[in-house]
């Protein structure tokens, strides 16, 4: 009875500690995980008034505001991944695929770790690891590429931060579902 108990307590543990994850990572991927501040010259500005640039960057999206000196008012532009706008904004061809690559891995992610919330099965609870370990290689490579054009002093925004303690969850969960 005693054992019982205890395996119960652990399986109780171990679900905990998936939702937990989950609900960590879907903040990863509501929240930006980088964002991009730059001046623009009032030589490039056909009104001749400079201004500041600021861009949001999530695997699904990318909103750009700016600052022309002089307004009150700031231009907000939004691509999301379905737009033709998202390829041609994000700066490389290359780099909104990885955007997209990325968007996949925090979909699979999310699915297989619900998944493994019910599902008992000991090798389910190493793909949550593998997948979200992908998202966070795949942010670093975005941030590498977006780093060279970049003026804010600290870029990474809370879907990036937000990983780390998911694949914690997700690694802690894994060990406890192997005892």
């Amino acid at each position: 009875m005693a054992h019982s108990k205890r395996k119960s307590i652990k399986e109780t543990i171990t679900k905990v500690t998936l939702m937990v994850g989950c609900l960590l990572f879907l903040g990863s991927a509501i929240f930006p995980f980088y964002y991009i501040f730059y001046f623009v010259s009032p030589h490039h500005m056909p009104e001749g008034n400079g201004g500041e640039y600021l861009i949001y960057y999530w695997s699904f999206r990318t909103t750009s505001h700016f600052s022309p000196k002089g307004w009150l008012d700031d231009y907000v532009t939004d691509y999301w991944f379905y737009d033709n706008g998202f390829y041609e904004y994000v700066p490389g061809p290359t780099l909104s695929w990885v955007f997209i690559l990325m968007l996949a891995a925090q979909v699979l992610t999310l699915v297989i770790g619900i998944a493994s919330i019910f599902i008992t099965n000991r090798l389910l609870a190493l793909f949550p690891i593998v997948t979200c370990a992908t998202v966070i290689g795949l942010m670093i490579y975005a941030i590498q590429v977006l780093l060279k054009s970049n003026f804010a002093l600290t870029p990474h925004q809370p879907g990036y931060w937000l990983t780390y303690p998911s694949i914690l969850l997700f690694l802690l969960a894994f060990v406890l579902k192997q005892i």
